[in-house]
């Protein structure tokens, strides 16, 4: 799996590297963990990959689904990822 293989960089770098991120991504097929601290909290990955990953994607957007019908209106960021996380 193409998450598997991620390159770890924290937000901070994401953000001032952000148009070099999307061109390695896509010219080069590289994957992307960013971190804010120790939370994952986005992929950026190849839109190649993301077309042979379809079923999978439509999958886990069903989960997130359901876990947000399952969850009370909250603005803890850090709430909802350890939720999430437990949910899986």
């Amino acid at each position: 799996m193409v998450m598997e293989n991620a390159q770890i960089i924290n937000a901070t770098e994401a953000r001032n590297n952000f148009f070099s991120l999307l061109e390695k991504s896509f010219l080069k097929k590289r994957s992307f963990l960013i971190k804010k601290g120790n939370i994952p909290m986005a992929y950026i990955i190849p839109i190649s990959m993301v077309k042979d990953q379809k079923e999978s994607q439509l999958v886990l957007l069903e989960r997130v689904g359901k876990l947000r019908k399952s969850m009370v209106p909250t603005s803890n960021s850090v709430l909802l990822l350890r939720k999430i996380r437990r949910y899986e």
